[in-house]
């Protein structure tokens, strides 16, 4: 009997990961027809790669766009190549004159995520990159709450939840997405410590250093700041002793520290990197206002996630603002959790409403900080996607509490419950009805109609409350689990599915003839002021530019950015950073390149009056050998 037992609860478990695993190869489907999860179809406007562009193909939009394509495509396909050719990762000299390469930490060269990158070709290093973030995502969830207490079922409904969140899902190509999918475990642990179970800390530390290795250090404090403040909200509702809750957090304190010790490799460097650099194009936080919270309960509102609504530093990141929908199946249950509260044991109810009320505190500082933050030395580094790390799971923990004590209600009990669910869900209907009104005036892009999304959400809002009164009447764990997690993951494919980027695999940085004619050149590329936008590293040529320090959040060494303005002012500089070809238009050739006209042999003519030039007199560069050996045999073979 109890091996059966045994049996039964491992199949469980077996059906249940296997149903997360299943249903992020069902959201990554794309991959499954030739295309890579990453946009890079923007790059395509750009001269080297035009040739591959279709007449009919749309402008992709967004600095998210600009910064997959010119950013985090070229560092996978370097981190790819090392592992092919054993180079080393420590610097790239594709970009810049070279670039400090793993001490920039957002490239992500030690993330659990970034493995694939050393084992396969690019292509199927990114499609298995993006599904293990959400399968990983998934699997820590479910393991929280079993944690927690609830049953498989619904520990499958909180994994599904979370998996298919925004930081996951809908910015599964951004580092943020490679710190969020450890964060479950990370509340589990703080909750350990707050029971006195202290000899947890090795388990801490080491879900701590697989955080920090994810490559956003913004993402990691805000997520430090997520679980010391529910630590201290949940103190305050459990009417615990100060002594309890500080040793809890001085525990927490030392494995933090022991984390970071741990992923010091590649913390060091980076501190290094820091003392070195200059930002080179700081980014403009989103403002948050009061309106956004539309999205909450109509996630399509402003249209596209990719899309970037308004002008200059006022302008609306509909990328960021989707944030603030943590899902329409956890906001239905937000008003049954209000109406079942009073039944919930004690230790539950604690758990669940410091969450919220953390989660409330975590949006109040996204709203106000984007705003008065940004002379603030390092919290103006902090923007609302990163105070919004932890809404998503708070949200789905307490709306799978309020179906586990759905289903365990007694005849009376359901009707108390029902009386106020009805007074709870109206006042949620009048709130997001003033919502709505309010929120008439704000610009939209490619946006449905509120009566389209209306009826959509009308329609899916009927499933649930069949599958609520079904269970009411005959509870069961699994209907209520199953339809829950199949009733979220329609909603999360429905709002963040089309803000999700994929690109065919032939139009991933091709090899056009323009590229192929620069691949032949050795040594880097300078010359015309378009490189400094034209990400070259991302089909391995070196250049004298840095396109993905161009992008927003972007840093680069303060020399190399001295050295930059010095060459806007005297372009004769660049025979000192190692340029042998310089590509050149004919204004550059007439203007300030016409000196050295005499040696400078042409190479190649490209149709758009760009002229490709070999310099004669540039100075290639220097390599150092601190130790040889004489050989007296070559053998090729």
């Amino acid at each position: 009997m109890l091996l059966n037992r045994k049996s039964k609860s491992a199949l469980e478990t077996a059906l249940c990961v296997g149903a997360l695993a299943l249903l992020a190869l069902l959201a990554l489907s794309p991959m499954l027809r030739g295309k890579a999860p990453i946009a890079a179809k923007g790059i395509l406007f750009e001269a080297p790669w035009e040739d591959a562009r279709t007449p009919d193909m749309p402008i992709e939009r967004g600095d998210d766009v600009c910064v997959q394509s010119s950013r985090f495509y070229p560092w996978y396909a370097y981190l790819n190549r090392a592992a092919d050719t054993e180079d080393s990762i420590l610097w790239s000299p594709l970009e810049g004159c070279g670039m400090p390469f793993m001490a920039q930490w957002r490239t992500r060269c030690f993330s659990p995520f970034s493995i694939p990158f050393y084992l396969f070709s690019i292509v199927t290093a990114l499609r298995l990159s993006m599904f293990l973030k959400l399968f990983v995502a998934g699997c820590c969830a479910f393991h929280a709450a079993r944690k927690l207490g609830f049953e498989r079922p619904l520990a499958l409904a909180l994994g599904v939840a979370f998996e298919f969140s925004g930081h996951v899902f809908l910015w599964m190509q951004w580092p943020i997405s490679d710190v969020v999918p450890w964060l479950p475990l990370l509340v589990v642990y703080v909750e350990r410590l707050l029971v006195g179970h202290h000899r947890y800390w090795p388990f801490g530390a080491i879900v701590i250093a697989l955080m920090t290795l994810g490559g956003d250090p913004e993402s990691l404090f805000a997520s430090f700041l997520f679980v010391v403040l529910y630590a201290v909200v949940r103190g305050v509702l459990d009417r615990d002793p100060i002594r309890k809750t500080a040793g809890g957090l001085i525990v927490f304190s030392l494995s933090a520290a022991m984390g970071l010790a741990i992923a010091a490799f590649q913390l060091a460097p980076f501190f290094e990197f820091v003392q070195q650099a200059v930002e080179t194009n700081p980014a403009h936080p989103t403002q948050i206002g009061v309106r956004d919270f539309v999205v909450s309960f109509l996630p399509n509102f402003f249209g596209n996630p990719a899309a970037v609504i308004g002008e200059g530093d006022a302008a609306r990141s509909s990328r960021v603002v989707m944030l603030l929908h943590f899902g329409l199946v956890q906001l239905w249950l937000l008003p049954l959790w209000f109406s079942i509260r009073s039944f919930v044991l004690d230790d539950q109810r604690r758990r669940a409403e410091a969450l919220l009320v953390t989660s409330v505190i975590m949006t109040m500082l996204a709203v106000v900080c984007a705003r008065h933050a940004a002379h603030i030395p390092l919290v103006r580094y902090l923007r609302p996607e990163h105070f919004l790390v932890g809404n998503a799971l708070a949200l789905a923990l307490m709306a799978v509490a309020a179906a586990d004590e759905w289903l365990a209600l007694n005849a009376e009990q359901c009707k108390a419950c029902l009386k106020r669910l009805a007074f709870c869900f109206g006042g949620l209907c009048v709130l997001g009805a003033a919502l709505v009104l309010a929120s008439r005036g704000l610009p939209k892009a490619d946006a449905p109609s509120v009566w389209t999304q209306f009826l959509v959400n009308a329609v899916l809002f009927l499933v649930f409350a069949a599958m609520l009164g079904i269970t009411l009447l005959r509870p069961s764990q699994w209907l209520m689990g199953g339809g829950l997690a199949g009733l979220t993951f329609l909603c999360a494919v429905l709002t963040f599915a089309h803000g999700s980027a994929f690109t065919p695999r032939n139009l991933l940085f091709p090899e056009t003839a323009f590229v192929k004619t620069l691949s032949e050149t050795t040594g880097r590329i300078g010359g015309s002021d378009t490189l400094k936008r034209w990400p070259l590293a991302g089909n391995l040529i070196p250049q004298v530019y840095c396109p993905s320090a161009a992008q927003p959040d972007g840093a680069a060494l303060e020399r190399y950015v001295g050295l930059v303005k010095r060459i806007g002012a005297d372009p004769l500089l660049l025979r000192r950073t190692g340029a042998t070809a310089l590509l050149l238009s004919k204004e550059d050739i007439r203007g300030a390149f016409a000196s050295i006209r005499p040696n400078l042999a042409i190479r190649h003519v490209f149709a758009s009056g760009a002229v490709l030039f070999r310099d004669l007199e540039t100075k290639p560069r220097a390599w150092v050998a601190y130790d040889w050996r004489v050989g007296t045999a070559f053998d090729p073979t």
